[in-house]
């Protein structure tokens, strides 16, 4: 493999690199890899496509969101985003993808609506998880309307008198609840930007591109406008993202509690059995097929012997479970049980 950097120079793998060029090739291999998340050479795909869906979204934001988490060494947290980026997190439509005997509807709020990441983390309206996400949003709210500092002459003479702006939905909030106000003078491609944010991304703390321009300016308690140094804007947004990066966490640990105590009551009783049902079904069919396979193998007779071998009975009450890994060890005890005796072959 090869990296062309420049005015054309290629760097060929396992060779050495120091000096600017190194830091170069580094972001070159980061941006190949962003590109080939954004999966635009197969649009055929539609797994690949949705997986890419926050990639293309954001583009290079992306990767700034990445750099915040790796910044954060917390396993809990690298594993969540990487798992929501790619649209992978174990909710009901993965699982369905998966074959877990998933139909794909949201168990917790049972709207019949299915339960993809986006649903998971910014519209399940089950007491859990949406009182997480509006403990988020007020969270940056707060840090977005936090206060500014007695004024001084300096910024007297700095301030500007453009009215009150306008208000806009805030980027991070999913239910469009919250506003931020925003200074006239911002450029309307920095507000469309901002309102065509996917929420997924906002709320889980991908800023939208731009977004420096609308908190560069801030409104005063005096009703003048100031604008803030780029230390301060940064600062700002720095501390946005972060509390929103725990605060997408958050709720999908809260939304993970609450359906493991929904397994555990009576109502989840007919949906656990199906699972339980469906996956017997699956580990016999797989049985099975490995014992037509061994049967091929060895010959003939000894093939047409093993097709005459009727099914064990399973009893799901003895598999009962309530998460991935205890179904997937019921599955391994079924198939790894002994297998019962065949018929003398005379």
């Amino acid at each position: 493999m090869t990296l062309t950097v420049g005015s054309g120079t290629q760097f060929a793998r396992h060779l050495p690199v120091v000096g600017s060029y190194r830091a170069q090739l580094w972001r070159e291999a980061r941006m190949i890899s962003l590109r080939r998340l954004q999966a635009d050479e197969c649009p055929d795909d539609e797994r690949r496509v949705t997986q890419g869906f926050l990639a293309r979204s954001c583009g290079p934001a992306l990767l700034a969101y990445l750099d915040t988490i790796h910044r954060a060494r917390t396993a809990s947290l690298t594993r969540f985003a990487t798992e929501v980026i790619a649209q992978w997190l174990p909710c009901e439509a993965v699982l369905a993808m998966r074959s877990q005997g998933r139909d794909g509807a949201c168990l917790l709020c049972r709207s019949g609506a299915q339960e993809s990441a986006e649903h998971a983390i910014c519209q399940c309206p089950h007491p859990a998880p949406a009182r997480a996400r509006a403990l988020a949003v007020a969270a940056g709210m707060a840090i977005l309307e936090r206060p500014r500092s007695p004024n001084t002459e300096l910024d007297s003479r700095q301030a500007l008198d453009l009215g009150p702006g306008m208000l806009i939905p805030a980027w991070f909030d999913p239910s469009g609840t919250h506003a931020i106000r925003v200074c006239p003078q911002v450029p309307q491609a920095a507000l469309a930007a901002l309102r065509g944010h996917p929420p997924l991304a906002g709320f889980l703390g991908i800023l939208p591109s731009d977004l420096d321009e609308v908190l560069v300016w801030e409104y005063g308690t005096d009703g003048l406008w100031r604008r803030r140094t780029l230390s301060d804007t940064q600062e700002l947004m720095a501390a946005v993202q972060g509390e929103l990066v725990w605060g997408g966490l958050r709720v999908w640990s809260a939304r993970c509690n609450a359906l493991r105590r929904w397994w555990r009551t009576d109502a989840a009783k007919d949906v656990r059995m199906g699972v339980v049902e469906r996956a017997s079904q699956r580990a016999y069919a797989r049985a099975l097929r490995q014992m037509v396979r061994r049967a091929a193998q060895t010959g003939p007779s000894t093939h047409e012997h093993n097709l005459r071998v009727k099914p064990r009975q399973f009893d799901p009450g003895t598999f009962i479970s309530t998460t991935l890994a205890e179904e997937a060890a019921a599955e391994t005890a079924f198939r790894m049980s002994p297998q019962p005796p065949p018929p003398p072959c005379y």
